[in-house]
């Protein structure tokens, strides 16, 4: 058996991407290159890698085995040319979910790439779903989400805790009650995402909850609550400089808290380069601080 690191690179692209257009180009290859080199390296295993379906590849089982260990040889092959580098250096791609994408990474980035300034840091802030989608298809090196996850395809660690919450703007009837029953909550106009809806709807009744205002981020939810439209909630992160600025209030109630895992995800048995690793560690350090 005999293949080259061009046909491995191929393969990786085209499993990662789906198309062998998109590979040729991010490689610097004809598509017709690229299409030999693929066809190359399926005959020199004596099996097909993908499953063709129109212009779109998918990997078959035989694909699946090989990529995490293509995966492997790339990053590798990376670091083998620059033997002499000193720091790190190059690119890291993110995929976070939106809390974490909009309010954790930016913050706990900055003395990270202060300290490494050839290096930079690409997130794409999306759904729990996608994040984990675009880790298991190593379309990015890391994930990070909030909340706990279990996937034979990844491997995962609860790195802090996330906490959501009712919130309100201060002259809200209800941030002056010491004590906020089902009933109040019930009986209030709400400004939510689409996230907590299942966790608020169990608790207060899907048929009971008066939702006014409904959007896919933060930051409008965050507005419609302070226009007066109604209650908001999200992650305690995404509020913390309104809090702090006395724009929003918490509201108490303990009945509808809910309790998260801020989960770091990587794709199992590929080979963590240098950067990948020392973003986690500060990951860690940077979240035990905040204890």
């Amino acid at each position: 058996m005999h293949f080259s690191l061009r046909q491995m690179e191929v393969f990786e692209a085209v499993a990662r991407l789906g198309s062998v257009s998109k590979a040729a180009e991010e490689i610097a290859l004809s598509q017709s290159a690229a299409s030999m080199a693929l066809k190359d390296l399926e005959d020199s295993l004596g099996s097909q890698l993908f499953h063709r379906q129109g212009r779109k590849l998918v990997l078959n089982e035989n694909g699946r085995r090989l990529q995490p260990k293509a995966r492997s040889l790339m990053l590798m092959a990376a670091e083998i040319s620059r033997p002499e580098a000193h720091e790190l250096e190059g690119e890291l791609h993110i995929a976070a979910s939106a809390t974490v994408g909009n309010y954790v990474l930016p913050e706990c980035s900055a003395a990270f790439l202060g300290r490494f300034p050839k290096v930079r840091l690409t997130v794409a802030t999306t759904t729990i779903f996608d994040a984990i989608s675009r880790v298991e298809s190593m379309s990015v090196d890391l994930g990070l989400i909030e909340t706990d996850c279990v996937r034979d395809t990844l491997v995962t660690e609860a790195l802090a805790h996330d906490r959501a919450a009712v919130f309100a703007r201060p002259d809200h009837p209800l941030a002056r009650k010491n004590k906020v029953s089902l009933e109040d909550l019930r009986a209030a106009s709400w400004c939510l995402r689409d996230f907590p809806l299942p966790h608020l709807a169990g608790i207060l009744g899907a048929t009971g909850l008066n939702i006014r205002f409904i959007a896919n981020t933060n930051e409008a939810i965050k507005s419609a609550v302070a226009a007066g439209v109604g209650l908001g909630f999200a992650s305690t992160r995404a509020i913390r400089r309104e809090l702090a600025a006395g724009e929003f209030v918490l509201i108490e109630a303990e009945s509808v808290l809910l309790e998260r895992e801020l989960t770091l995800i990587a794709p199992k048995h590929v080979y963590q380069g240098a950067l990948p690793q020392a973003f986690a560690d500060h990951l860690r350090s940077w979240f035990a601080e905040e204890l």
